[in-house]
């Protein structure tokens, strides 16, 4: 079976090229909710200046109004994003799986090859203690 160890290698760089992309879509998830965060710091910045200040809070209403937009934006990207995420868990999981299952028919494989040597190894012992038996047994040979 000198195939497995190839068809391993590659099934490992299949799983490391599905954790790259899972990876990419984490991180993006997280740029996401960190602009979120820094919206709603924004917004509250906003919201202490308007207070202070009556020149400040008449604009006000159509800022909360293009904050809460673009909220409503980053909410619908995490929510795509998050979808992205649970594929590529997925393929994720699953080429893991395959992996695995090619690693333990080597694994099996190099098993039944240990075994079949030991096998052999004692084939040959025996032989080699049943030869000399017949020798010791077998009248005028020395």
């Amino acid at each position: 079976m000198k195939s497995l160890p190839t068809l391993i290698r590659l099934k490992q760089e299949q799983l490391d090229e599905k954790r790259l992309v899972l990876t990419r879509f984490e991180t993006e998830a997280a740029n996401i909710k960190a602009m979120m965060e820094n919206l709603s710091i924004e917004v509250a910045c906003e919201t202490e200046a308007a207070r202070g200040d009556a020149e400040s809070s008449f604009g006000f209403g159509s800022y909360i109004a293009s904050a809460k937009a673009r909220r409503g934006g980053f909410e619908a990207r995490l929510a795509q994003v998050n979808e992205k995420i649970a594929v590529a868990a997925d393929e994720v999981a699953d080429a893991f799986r395959e992996m695995k299952r090619f690693e333990l028919a080597q694994s099996l494989a190099d098993q039944r090859a240990v075994a079949e040597a030991g096998r052999r190894e004692q084939a040959t012992l025996d032989e080699v203690g049943m030869t000399a038996y017949r020798r010791a047994r077998t009248p005028g040979q020395s």
